[in-house]
């Protein structure tokens, strides 16, 4: 354990960022559309995460055969997912949103069980069920009918369906390209897919803003904090801690995300919401009951 101290804080650091991006959305919309938070996060994010990858020589080449697969990666997430993502958090609060999201690691195995056969297990499908009971209780009221819009709730499962199609394509890539070069280019080809879409929509509201320091912070802390520090500080993790280990600390965002909510925005959050969250995290560590069960018998020994 003292070996990976480093792993386990700056994945928990990464962690509390991402959480924190739920809220950063909503203070963010007072000012800019979602079309143009997302471009100009990507902007920002991609010409720091160029200059620091530049400068510590981590930027590897992509090789001709890999750049349709670069695209591919890059439309899905951040694209697809920061578009999705975006317009989904113009609807719900910060911890509805946050709890459609924390789905994805257990829709995970399930995508890998279509592309590359791996096995599902009884603690999958049980702790999918689990989460999804939760997700119910935070979306919905003490009657069962929508509390959070529909349309957000759909823009937030695509995102969700984004973040698989990633993790598909991601996997054929992490063997071949250090993470460093991969966030770079993914963010880069991605600011670029949104360009038109900002020239087109959001560029007249764009021009229509005066910028100041407070109503730039928000957006400057998605691009700095969310979009490069916590990924470079999950990079990191991985390195010391393992992929597995590391994944299992996001099933934290949905709980942070509404400590955050409430204490930042005033969220309402009621014994309802804090069951589903409850039962949200539950069921997302289901899966990993036999890894942690051995670690602690590892160490108790």
């Amino acid at each position: 354990m003292s070996n990976n101290r480093a792993g386990y804080i700056t994945v928990f650091i990464a962690m509390l960022c991402w959480s924190l991006t739920f809220v950063w959305y909503k203070e963010v919309y007072e000012v800019f559309t979602p079309i143009g938070t997302v471009f100009l996060r990507l902007l920002i994010a991609s010409v720091l995460l160029l200059i620091f990858t530049l400068s510590i020589r981590r930027l590897q080449r992509i090789e001709k055969s890999d750049r349709l697969t670069f695209l591919a990666l890059a439309f899905f997430e951040p694209f697809i997912y920061f578009f999705s993502e975006s317009y989904g958090m113009k609807y719900v609060s910060p911890t509805e949103g946050a709890v459609i999201i924390a789905v994805i690691p257990l829709l995970t195995p399930f995508m890998a069980k279509i592309f590359f056969g791996d096995r599902i297990t009884a603690l999958n499908l049980l702790g999918l069920v689990i989460s999804f009971a939760g997700v119910v209780l935070v979306v919905t009221n003490t009657a069962f009918h929508w509390k959070a819009p529909v349309i957000g709730v759909a823009f937030m499962f695509m995102a969700v369906m984004a973040a698989l199609g990633y993790s598909a394509i991601i996997m054929k890539l992490s063997g071949k390209y250090n993470p460093f070069t991969i966030i770079t280019y993914q963010n880069s080809i991605a600011g670029l897919l949104f360009l038109p879409l900002f020239l087109i929509f959001d560029l007249d509201n764009f021009m229509a803003i005066e910028f100041t320091f407070q109503n730039t912070w928000p957006l400057l802390k998605l691009a700095v904090v969310a979009s490069a520090v916590a990924y470079l500080f999950f990079v990191y993790s991985i390195s010391k801690i393992g992929i597995v280990q590391a994944n299992m600390f996001t099933n934290l965002i949905p709980v942070f995300a509404a400590i955050f909510a409430w204490y930042m925005l005033d969220d309402e959050l009621t014994w309802r919401t804090i069951n589903g969250v409850g039962l949200v995290v539950v069921g997302l560590f289901l899966p990993h009951y036999g890894t942690v069960r051995k670690r602690y018998f590892f160490l108790k020994k």
